[in-house]
């Protein structure tokens, strides 16, 4: 849209009419004829005068539209620019949130990495400790080597100095005697495995005892919440028969209301005809009153099927919950038989090994006295060299079934925790077990309360149903008796229109 300029003022209309009220008392004056034509270039410059203010004065209009649109536009963008305002604290709020929760990451971390730092800086010192062992080790290799020189330049010398065999002889009964020591320690080690073995096997009894009898009541619990369930679906099948006589008895009641209707026909036109009598309209209205009744005795039959219905539904739920939970009894009775027959299975493998370690034991002995007789049975001639590789034989065979007997002793008590875990693990087990079997017991005690009360609504029932058939006899009765040998024609409903069957 193109700019007007509008910098040059405006003559306004006033001055227009000024200028030609001049000219007006100037003609008058002294002006005719000439005059006129002078009057009419004036008046049309004055026209035209007045078109270029008209003009101006649409561009200054159009200007001001255009300023109001301008105007208009930057609201809106004040308005877009408030929005960003709050948008962006908004987002500020988030950030400062965010820079919070970094924050105390952060911290976090820091504290973390001062964790690490100080491990690393234990790790470090226990480093320089084993550093130290082990130089402490390799000084003494050293010093071991420097003996084990030593010891050969003595082997040398003992040819010659009697002296030395003596004290060779000294140290020889020193070392029996060490060997003894080590033996009857590995003979009270042996015994307190056994004392060991004979406690955890006693243990493991008692634990497989204790989880026998719990799975023998498990199942005592499963059998008679099953014959409780078998009750139970008894009592259903009962219901189902009763609600199958109440179906009956419904069907009975909607012929007995086709009845009804066809006896409301018949009173029409009993009271049609016999509208002059008083004692047939007596009977009119007791016949009514008799019927206003019975429909609502049968209003009210319906009222208690509909709520034995209801109460047949609730039965069959709670029993299909009762089956679900003795599904779920019977497969954690299976899962407790399964993991007692598997750890009857590890015992006996743990048995079986201790077995084998015994007689490992057994034959370690048998070596061990093996060689105090050869160390007693040596003769004292015997070089210092074949003693001392004799001496670090006994030791060698002395030592490492002692380790390896320490290794079976770790390995048989960490399986033995293994054992005890599980047999914990089943005990809980058993005692879930022992917890839903009390859950179904008080479920199937409600149970049974809820058929008890039912068995007594159902009696009631019974009782009221009987009544209703004497009343409908007797309502016939009357009918036929009002109605004598020529009763009206009837229309009669089909029944299974009655009964909204559809084929």
């Amino acid at each position: 849209m193109g700019e007007i300029d509008t910098t040059k003022p405006i003559e306004s209309v006033q001055a227009a009419i000024s200028l030609f009220s001049e000219k007006c008392d100037h003609q008058n004056n002294g002006l005719t004829g000439n005059n006129e034509c002078e009057r009419n270039r004036e008046l049309e410059c004055v026209l035209k005068e007045l078109a270029n203010c008209k003009v101006q004065l649409e561009a200054k209009e159009a200007a001001y539209m255009q300023t109001l649109h301008k105007l208009e536009h930057t609201k809106e963008k004040v308005d877009e620019l408030s929005i960003l305002i709050e948008n962006s604290d908004i987002e500020r709020e988030i950030y400062v949130n965010e820079y919070k929760n970094t924050s105390a990451r952060i911290e976090k971390f820091e504290s973390e990495a001062k964790e690490m730092a100080v491990q690393l800086s234990e790790a470090t010192n226990i480093c320089e400790q084993l550093s130290n062992e082990l130089k402490a080790t390799q000084a003494e290799l050293i010093c071991k080597e420097a003996q084990f020189d030593s010891a050969r330049e003595a082997e040398v010398k003992a040819l010659t100095q009697v002296e030395v065999m003596e004290k060779a002889l000294a140290e020889e009964r020193e070392k029996c005697l060490e060997l003894l020591r080590k033996i009857s320690e590995l003979n009270e080690a042996n015994f307190m495995l056994k004392a060991s073995e004979c406690e955890a096997q006693k243990e493991k009894i008692a634990m497989a005892s204790e989880k026998d009898m719990e799975i023998e009541l498990a199942k005592i619990a499963l059998d008679e919440t099953k014959e409780k369930l078998e009750d139970v679906e008894r009592d259903v099948e009962m219901m189902e028969e009763m609600e199958g006589e109440f179906v009956f008895k419904m069907i009975l009641g909607n012929v007995l209301e086709l009845k009804l209707v066809e006896a409301n026909e018949e009173l029409t036109f009993l009271s049609k005809k016999l509208a002059a009598d008083t004692d047939s309209e007596l009977k009119l209205k007791l016949i009514r009153e008799e019927l206003e009744v019975w429909e609502r005795k049968s209003l009210s039959q319906e009222a208690l099927i509909e709520a034995f219905k209801m109460e047949v539904n609730q039965v069959k739920m709670e029993l299909r919950s009762a089956n679900e939970l003795v599904s779920q009894l019977m497969d954690d009775v299976e899962i407790l038989t399964y993991d007692i027959l598997k750890a009857k299975t590890e015992i006996n493998e743990m048995k079986r090994k201790e077995t084998e370690a015994q007689i490992e034991i057994a034959l370690m002995k048998t070596e061990l006295q093996k060689e105090r007789r050869d160390c007693n049975d040596g003769h004292i001639t015997a070089s210092l060299k074949e003693y001392e590789s004799l001496v670090k034989k006994g030791d060698d065979q002395i030592w490492a079934p002692t380790s390896d007997n320490k290794h079976e002793l770790e390995t048989l008590r960490k399986e033995l925790d293994a054992a005890l875990a599980k047999v914990a693990e089943f005990r809980n087990r058993g005692e879930q077990a022992n917890f839903r079997a009390e859950m179904a017991e008080k479920a199937k005690a409600a149970i049974e309360d809820q058929l008890r009360k039912w068995r007594e609504d159902r009696q009631k029932k019974k009782l009221a149903l009987v009544a209703v058939p004497s009343v409908a006899s007797s309502s016939r009765n009357l009918i036929s008796s009002s109605i004598g040998e020529n009763p009206p024609p009837t229309h009669h409903q089909p029944l299974y229109k009655l009964l909204n069957m559809k084929f």
